[in-house]
């Protein structure tokens, strides 16, 4: 191949195209803005943001991705979610470290002559180069990521290239890029938006801001046509506000969230074949805590949402107050819903008492929030306590829910809700856990909204189902000279049991067992451990069964005490190998067994090499391949600097 692309993209900031031809020059092409994707993971005590995406295709048989995100490390003891500029100059001024690693891997099909051929495993062997240099500056990880691989088959890449930061200086938070805000589980709830704000917690007081895009438009016909019509394709751009008074045991808090779609932002495509419509929304919120007694406390949320679901359709005409109020005029396709959650909670010693009540309106949403659980209202109690010095823990809640809030579907569902887990654990070396969940299920069928002239029948109960799941699981711990045992056993049933007997074809129910023995000899660095399974399922029409056995045995060969600085410092021997079989109605349908041998090895320090080997072989006779046997080799190598 006489040429390649590198392409830099960063979040409409940057982006830039290099050339690489066979004679090894680069020439800079671009410099336009461009923004894609996202991804802001959170570590405890801070950020990370991905800022770099560069991605070579070198031919069809090998790829080289380089990405280098940038993360934003905190470490601060009290807020925990922004670079501290106090404590800036405290940091070393520069270092570097990070890993690299270098594997083959070879894939043989041993009932095939051709062991080299196109299969899920890709072709074989693969090969690959992975290295994650970190340079840090000031306390400010820049990670860069090289991935070189041989692989054809299965190899997806997608980066996510997003950058925010929210540098810190005492009550005062300066959000930039990239951002995840929680006001309200209501209003704004975990929306990433690209823009800026800010947060300030002077004293008792609480004031916050966000502004900037919530979604990018899809201007690619290709990519629309991968969104299965399912998501919004339009430029969404709002803005959310916080403002409240109070500390940790009283506070009240007002929010309010405003976004609105730019209709002509996406794709040159038809928007009556969009299943979402370009839409507006206005949200309001109140979050709030009463401390009424010195162990009892309530709180609450609340919110009310203005949504226009396709703000092309037909405007309406409503009265002066509320075209004053609303941003976006009222037209067929809007709706205003509620949504809201009270809980009251008394806590003593040894546990707490809690009681809750949830109301969310039919097609309540907010573009600050993701997927909630709607048309539902929901009463539950639960109760968490630790007795006899710590010993006996009890956890429970049991409840009752309804949908059809509105009266206007064809269902109506009522549900009760009901669990129970209990952990004993007598002595430090033996306990047992149980759980137990109930939760049943009514569905009526209204027979006025399919037919108004439908006579009402009180039986008109087509569904009431309970389903219902039960486990055990004792353990000990035995300490025996220089040997320690282990023995855990877990047994379970779960079934659904639907009490209409003209619907009783989807009772099903299953039994699970498992008793896991291991034995640790820590002076000789031995371990093993056996597992058997156990696995039956009963359908209306059918029964499946499955038994099967695990063992996997470790040994540690710590080369440490011949010398202070061996060549070889660790060597660890382990095997790994399984044998289920597969009935149906009770008759066999086959097995499956499994054998993995595996070396690995520390030496000089900072090095190691993993040798493997797996072995698969099946007799199945419910598929079209009834018997195969594959076999798959690995060595991989490790650096760390």
């Amino acid at each position: 191949m006489k040429n390649a692309v590198i392409t830099y993209e960063m979040h409409h900031l940057y982006k830039f195209s290099l050339w690489w031809t066979t004679n090894h020059m680069f020439m800079p092409l671009t410099l336009p803005i461009s923004l894609k994707n996202f991804a802001n993971r959170f570590n405890e005590g801070g950020y990370s943001c991905n800022i770099l995406n560069i991605h070579l295709v070198k031919s069809s048989k090998c790829r080289i991705y380089l990405v280098t995100w940038m993360t934003i490390l905190v470490s601060m003891p009290f807020t925990g979610n922004g670079q501290n500029l106090e404590n800036f100059i405290d940091h070393k001024p520069q270092e570097i470290h990070g890993s690299f690693s270098a594997g083959i891997n070879h894939f043989s099909n041993l009932t095939k002559k051709d062991s080299t051929s196109s299969t899920s495993f890709g072709r074989s062997p693969a090969y690959f180069l992975n290295a994650n240099p970190v340079l840090t500056v000031y306390g400010v990880n820049i990670p860069v990521h090289i991935l070189f691989s041989s692989q054809t088959v299965g190899t997806q890449f997608s980066a996510f290239n997003r950058f925010g930061l929210s540098p810190q200086y005492k009550w005062a938070k300066l959000h930039l890029g990239w951002r995840s805000l929680d006001f309200s589980q209501f209003t704004l709830n975990g929306q990433q938006i690209l823009g800026a704000g800010f947060t300030l917690d002077p004293g008792k007081f609480r004031l916050a801001f966000m502004q900037g895009r919530f979604n990018e438009a899809v201007t690619n016909i290709s990519t629309f046509n991968n969104l299965n019509n399912h998501s919004s394709v339009f430029n969404r751009k709002g803005f959310a506000a916080k403002i409240g008074y109070g500390s940790d045991a009283h506070f009240l808090e007002f929010t309010y969230l405003q976004a609105k779609d730019h209709f002509r932002s996406s794709a040159p495509v038809n928007t009556d074949t969009l299943v979402h419509k370009p839409a507006a929304n206005q949200v309001a919120g109140m979050k709030g805590m009463l401390t009424l007694a010195k162990r009892l406390t309530l709180e609450g949320e609340a919110g009310v949402s203005y949504y226009t679901r396709d703000i092309s359709e037909q405007l309406l005409d409503l009265e002066v107050p509320f075209e004053v109020l609303s941003r976006t005029k009222p037209r067929t396709t809007s709706q205003i819903a509620l949504a809201g959650e009270a809980r009251l909670r008394y806590r003593f010693n040894t546990g707490n008492v809690n009681l809750v009540y949830r109301r969310i309106d039919p097609d309540y949403s907010s573009m600050g929030a993701f997927y909630m659980q709607t048309d539902v209202e929901q009463y539950t109690a639960g109760i968490a306590l630790a007795i006899l010095k710590q010993k006996l823990h009890l956890r429970g809640r049991f409840g009752w829910q309804r949908n059809n809030l509105a009266r206007n579907s064809v269902h109506d569902s009522h549900r009760t809700i009901g669990n129970v887990n209990i952990s004993y654990n007598p002595v430090e070396n033996m306990g047992i856990d149980l759980q137990y969940s109930n939760y049943g299920i009514s569905q009526q069928v209204i027979p006025q909204l399919q037919d108004p002239s439908t006579i009402i029948r009180y039986d008109s109960i087509r569904i009431s189902q309970v389903n219902h799941s039960i486990s055990l699981s004792p353990h000990i711990l035995i300490y025996a000279g220089s040997f320690i045992h282990s023995i855990n056993v877990q047994a379970g049933m779960q079934g659904l049991r639907n009490i209409n007997e003209f619907q009783s074809n989807g009772d099903f129910s299953t039994l699970s067992g498992s008793v896991i023995y291991a034995l640790l000899i820590p002076d000789r660095k031995i371990n093993i451990t056996q597992s058997f399974n156990y696995f039956k399922t009963r359908l209306s029409l059918n029964k499946t069964g499955l038994l099967g056995y695990n063992v996997r045995v470790g040994k540690n060969l710590n080369l440490r005490r011949q010398t202070d600085n061996p060549l070889v410092s660790t060597i660890e021997l382990s095997l790994n190998g399984g044998y289920f079989t597969n009935r149906l109605d009770g008759l066999a349908t086959g097995s499956t067994l499994m054998v993995s041998p595996g070396v690995h090895m520390v030496f000089l320090k900072k090095n190691s090499l993993h040798l493997n080997a797996h072995f698969t072989g099946s007799d199945n006779k419910s598929i079209s391949e009834d018997k195969y046997q594959r076999l798959m080799l690995s060595a991989r190598y490790n650096l760390t600097f």
